[in-house]
């Protein structure tokens, strides 16, 4: 089997969990099932001989155009993975309602243009597949849940490389930690608003790993200010590999780890923490309590105040030592990789 992969996003302009997801796919249904995954070049003239299944990541508009021109040009089967989940839907349904009116293609025709030429889709939670039913009228059986994982041995580490992280960056252990992308998605500002209100009660150290991709100039005029002015508290560590010993290090020593994201499906840095077994401060929405259930905090990421109170809760509060161990056994590459080959054998034998 010989499977292309297609993102919506340059990995330069911005590589995340999205981005590792695919790597990590690609990996293991190479490893465990011999199947071919290829990054097709733009610029390569017959790149797509003896590929039948194209699986797309995102749901950018130009999308609309590429899927029929490839659906129409040859028997080929297309999945995507969209990652689209909002939390809520309320005024999405009006806009919904509203764009039948407009003869201009808007959100929902190109999305709804996207969905109907591909042969199935790939959501990474039931939150986020009931989502997709709700906006663009999608049939339930077109739709497959495929959970975002993490590799089983990620909190693997050599005994030299445990405080890795302590010396590269001559930080002292116990910090809160936060590894996102700044963005206004990732509520990156709130985040340091939170830390700096209760910085002088619990004497730790706010440190932020992840590149910069905010898409207002002012949002980010705004943090690197908190930041520069505030060097003594924060430190701004730019993108490290999923794959470092250094990231894994970071997340030993680190106290907690906080993500108030608005929306999540469900957060791979939180995955990657939970492996460690290390308490979670999580922006409240549906998928990431369907992946963490009570084993984490959740908070509301509007709140300032919410978001501080329960980081010291989970400062406070000893962490369940279930909590790995869930994680392990329900959401690794191993386990929904395989569901993933499944639902790729079945679109190619046409029982999708």
């Amino acid at each position: 089997m010989k499977v292309a992969y297609i993102s919506d996003v340059p990995w330069f302009l911005g590589f995340g969990g999205r981005e590792v997801q695919m790597l990590k796919y690609a990996e293991y249904l190479s490893k465990n099932y011999g199947v071919e995954v290829i990054f097709p070049s733009y610029f390569e003239k017959n790149i797509d001989e003896g590929i039948k299944l194209f699986h797309f990541f995102g749901y950018s508009n130009w999308y609309s155009g590429l899927v029929p021109l490839l659906k129409n040009k040859r028997d080929i089967k297309i999945l995507i993975s969209p990652t689209l989940y909002r939390e809520n839907i309320f005024i999405l349904k009006l806009a919904k309602y509203y764009s039948r009116f407009c003869f201009i293609p808007n959100y929902f025709s190109y999305k709804k243009t996207i969905f109907q030429f591909c042969d199935r889709i790939i959501a990474n939670s039931k939150s986020e597949s009931v989502c997709l039913q709700q906006l663009f009228d999608i049939p339930k059986k077109k739709i497959t849940v495929v959970y975002n994982a993490i590799d089983k041995n990620f909190d693997n580490l050599r005994q030299e490389d445990t405080d890795s992280f302590l010396k590269a960056f001559s930080v002292e252990p116990g910090y809160i930690l936060s590894v996102s992308a700044i963005t206004e998605r990732k509520n990156t500002l709130n985040s340091i608003k939170s830390y700096l209100t209760l910085s002088t009660q619990i004497n730790k150290k706010f440190i932020i790993i992840g590149d910069f991709q905010c898409t207002k100039a002012e949002y980010k005029k705004q943090i690197e200010k908190l930041i520069n002015n505030n060097r003594d508290k924060i430190l701004h560590i730019p993108y490290l590999s999923p794959f470092s010993p250094l990231l894994k290090s970071a997340y030993l020593n680190c106290a907690i780890h906080l993500l108030p994201s608005f929306v999540e499906t469900p957060g791979l840095s939180n995955l990657e923490t939970a492996l460690f077994n290390k308490p979670i401060v999580a922006g409240d929405c549906r998928p990431v309590r369907e992946y963490f259930q009570n084993y984490i905090s959740y908070c509301n990421p509007n709140s300032i105040k919410d978001i501080y109170e329960k980081i010291l809760y989970a400062l406070n509060t000893p962490i369940n030592p279930e909590l790995s161990s869930f994680i392990r056994n329900n959401f690794t590459w191993n386990v929904v990789v395989d569901e993933l080959y499944k639902t790729y054998q079945r679109i190619l034998e046409n029982n999708a």
